[in-house]
């Protein structure tokens, strides 16, 4: 077994009636208030339709389970230092999965959430799923308690894999950070069980409001479109999917097409050698580890690799020389969520070895001693100098490329 802290097997046993019992108790007060709100008549869910109840209850459902487990794990210090001790430094996705799954903690752990959650569903704790299937006036019926039971137990087995994962990612950021208190102590434990248990019950029973008037007033921008009506919503869904996303992504890949094309002129201007581009986009979709091009003049090799960035306004943190961060906030300027976006990069084996980002955020910051400082295009971190694309066609056609302006 991978990452076994050596306790008894009772451990994650109880670790799984906690996250059952929180989450069952949190998860009937949001449903409670939902639908006795619903059946008031001067209730503003009263004119909500059956099934947008439904599915607002099934994703708190899932929500309240990912939130209990998820600080079940991470205030888990025995197999936080466990995992920190053995953990292999080359961190993968398919080597932490493979290991996550195959540890002892997990399966333990899973196979009692599985039966918990199996017996809840029978009994008709989460019969949400099966009265989105079958339609109005099926939930708790026994149809419906068996569907949900065979859906809903496997998906919380998949959604625990993602949330641990998580988990020991941020073991590590914090670990590399010397800020592990973040997730000591009794008070804070405490402190989060109170925060999710009242945040669920309050938040919820007012999506369905929300949801109904976005609806409503689509509907009434839809009415005033006859002839769109049955193709309006789709359409503007689309619209909103693509200002929200494919406007800075094919913003994106433009730029990135002209820089490759002012890259291959201005090599071939003052003869640099430049290999093959590898994987020239894949870098929008996905971040990844690797080389995507090299150049060479004189027995000078660079080892060039793209990084991302579609928002301006989002800020690009570095913790360590294979790690890295997006920062995403939600709310106002003093009042907001950070959200982090983990991603990995890196150029294997010696040399000199540059990362070009695109489009930069206003905002780049690398890690270290405990703090952060803001780094600027041509600053060297750990064995890369940072470039954006214009600063890195700058540094070819003025020949400064090795100029290193900073060290970390």
């Amino acid at each position: 077994m991978y990452n076994d802290t050596g306790r008894k097997n009772y451990v994650p046993i109880m670790q799984g009636v906690v996250v059952f019992i929180w989450t069952l108790t949190v998860k009937l007060t949001t449903m409670i208030i939902i639908y006795a709100l619903s059946y008031a008549d001067d209730s503003f869910l009263h004119q909500c339709p059956d099934w947008l109840l439904h599915t607002v209850v099934l994703v708190a459902s899932l929500l309240i389970y990912n939130s209990a487990l998820r600080v079940i794990a991470l205030f888990d210090a025995d197999a936080r230092i466990t995992y920190l001790e053995q953990r292999d430094p080359e961190f993968t996705f398919g080597n932490e999965i493979t290991k996550l799954v195959l540890s002892r903690d997990f399966i333990i752990q899973s196979l009692t959430l599985f039966i918990l959650f199996l017996i809840a569903s029978l009994v008709g704790g989460f019969s949400e799923i099966g009265a989105l299937i079958l339609g109005k006036g099926s939930l708790g019926t026994p149809r419906a308690n068996l569907i949900s039971t065979l859906i809903l137990p496997p998906v919380l087995i998949i959604i625990g894999i993602f949330t641990r994962y998580e988990v020991r990612r941020y073991w590590i950021v914090l670990d590399e950070r010397r800020d592990t208190d973040k997730i000591e102590g009794a008070g804070k434990l405490l402190l989060n069980i109170i925060i999710i248990s009242l945040a669920y019950p309050v938040v919820f029973p007012l999506a369905p409001l929300l949801l109904f008037a976005i609806f409503s007033f689509l509907n009434i921008l839809l009415s005033l479109f006859g002839a769109l009506k049955l193709i309006g919503t789709t359409v503007v869904i689309i619209l909103l999917f693509f200002a929200i996303y494919l406007i800075p992504l094919l913003r994106g890949i433009s730029k990135r097409r002209k820089f490759i094309k002012r890259l291959k002129a201005i090599c071939l201007e003052t003869g640099w050698d430049l290999s093959q581009i590898n994987s020239p986009y894949r870098s929008f979709f996905r971040a990844e580890t690797g080389v995507n091009f090299t150049i060479e003049r004189n027995g000078k090799l660079y080892k060039c690799a793209f990084l991302s960035a579609l928002h301006k306004r989002t800020p690009l943190i570095f913790t360590s020389d294979t790690d890295a961060h997006f920062m995403h906030r939600i709310g106002t300027k003093d009042h907001h969520y950070t959200i982090n976006h983990n991603i990995e990069y890196g150029i294997r084996g010696e040399g000199n070895k540059c990362i070009i980002i695109s489009t930069l955020p206003k905002k780049v910051l690398v890690e270290s001693d405990g703090g952060s400082r803001e780094i600027l295009p041509g600053d060297r971190i750990w064995d890369y100098t940072i470039y954006n694309m214009s600063g890195f066609i700058n540094a070819i056609d003025r020949d400064y490329l090795d100029r290193w302006n900073t060290s970390n």
